[in-house]
């Protein structure tokens, strides 16, 4: 396994990024590897061990070789939320910068978005903004707002860019071929609303698998 740079000077944002690529042991440029691209992806290797988890899934042939993108960015409460900037980032800039340097699948089945809670959030608008660019989604603990009613309680902005959100997504087009698994744990605040969640994607024509556990916003 190998952590490697990468380095993006984004017009959307005005701003250089350094984000991060995981490539699997034996890694050989010129295969077609499944992409993960992962929101949070620091975090996820600094408090999730995601490094050692991959690396074990890959060694017991749980998943195959792949190449994840650690993608992060510092105001993830102003540009989650919002997802049309955000997700032109990782379609117009991230994916173009990572192909110019490292050899993935361009089939959408072997592509997977995954994030937690605004991560997830962010996952699902990239989907819906770019449908047909992936096939995959891994939505942990979203911090959806299906019930505005909810909005009476929360009193960030992040959550009412959310419900906006939210309102767009009911007035798009189903999304073709994609599979999502959902999680959520039953003590937090919004697993009903991840379970409106798993509802809403099914009927949008997406393959679902959702899982609680009694477990909190983790």
């Amino acid at each position: 396994m190998r952590i490697v740079s990468l380095t993006i000077d984004s017009t959307v944002f005005a701003e250089t990024r350094e984000e991060r690529v995981y490539l699997p042991a034996g890694y050989a440029a010129g295969g077609a590897y499944p992409l993960a691209v992962v929101h949070d992806g620091r975090d996820y290797a600094t408090y999730g061990d995601l490094m050692v988890a991959l690396d074990n899934l890959i060694a017991a042939g749980d998943i195959p070789p792949l190449l994840a993108l650690l993608i992060q960015t510092e105001d993830r409460m102003g540009e989650y939320p919002r997802g049309r900037r955000h997700a032109r980032y990782v379609v117009d800039e991230l994916l173009p910068a990572a192909a110019a340097g490292f050899s993935f699948s361009a089939r959408p089945s072997e592509r997977v978005l995954l994030g937690a809670s605004l991560g997830a959030v962010a996952s699902l608008a990239t989907a819906f903004r770019h449908p047909g660019m992936f096939g995959g989604l891994v939505l942990k603990s979203s911090a959806f707002i299906f019930d505005d009613r909810l909005l009476e309680t929360r009193e960030s902005p992040a959550f009412r860019r959310v419900a906006r959100l939210v309102r767009v997504l009911r007035r798009t087009p189903e999304l073709p071929a994609t599979r999502a698994f959902i999680s959520t744990g039953e003590l937090e605040g919004l697993a009903d609303e991840n379970r409106v969640l798993a509802d809403f994607l099914r009927a949008q024509g997406v393959d679902v698998l959702f899982k609680s556990a009694w477990d909190g916003h983790h």
